[in-house]
This record gives structure tokens, sequence and C-alpha cells, in this order.
């Protein structure tokens, strides 16, 4: 697979996040894919951690989104720049803080995605 096609099936996963088409979201995931997410002391683990994670963190931040504004790779890696921006419920505080989510793939399904942010912009 081609470099151009993993780069769309990025956009298609963030696409799917931003309409919280769940089913659309971790059809890219298997049990063996991995999610780091630096801010929590252990990555998730599997389709199904990876589902219940998302919607447990849509939950807190309904109006959560993920703009991307860079999106760039090499073989079977991809690098999505962006802004994600929402608003807590539980405090009505408002953020926009700037990720970036590297994600690996094995044909069609990711293998790993590290997520960087700066975890003291994103606290509520």
């Amino acid at each position: 697979m081609s470099n151009k096609n993993y780069l769309n099936l990025v956009k298609q996963m963030y696409l799917a996040f931003n309409e919280r088409d769940w089913d659309g979201w971790i059809k890219f995931f298997d049990e063996k894919t991995i999610d780091y997410v630096y801010s929590m002391k252990e990555s998730i683990i599997g389709r199904k951690a990876i589902r219940e994670n998302n919607e447990e963190f849509v939950q807190g931040i309904p109006d959560v989104k993920f703009e991307m504004t860079n999106i760039f790779g090499q073989e079977n890696w991809v690098c999505a720049q962006g802004i994600v921006t929402g608003t807590f419920i539980a405090t009505k505080k408002s953020f926009r803080v700037s990720v970036c989510m590297v994600v690996k793939f094995e044909g069609e399904i990711v293998r790993e995605i590290h997520e960087y942010f700066d975890q003291k912009s994103f606290q509520n």
C-alpha cells in the first residue's frame, strides 16, 4: 500500500472520530493495536479498549474535535498534526491544544498510535 493510501486512512479515522462514528473509528484497529497516550501511565491495547477509552473521553467533552492542520508520512508511517478543541462539561472550561498523532500501519490496520500534546494546556 502506498503512503498516499495511509494518509487517506488517517483522514478517514479522524473524520469518523469527529462524527462519533465509533464503528468507523475502530475498523482501523485490531486486538494488537496499541494507543500510546503519553499523559497516561499505561498504553491502551486492543480495539475494544480503544473504543471504550474514546467514548469515555467524549462523554466529558462532547464537543471535542480534531482539526487536522498538516499530514505527511513515509512508507507505513503517518504524522497528523492538528488542533484539538472542546469544552469540559464539568467546568465549562474550553481548550485549544496543539497535538501530533504518529500512526504506524500494518496493511490497513493501525499497529500503533503515538499521541503527543501539552498536558498542562489540556487540564481542566
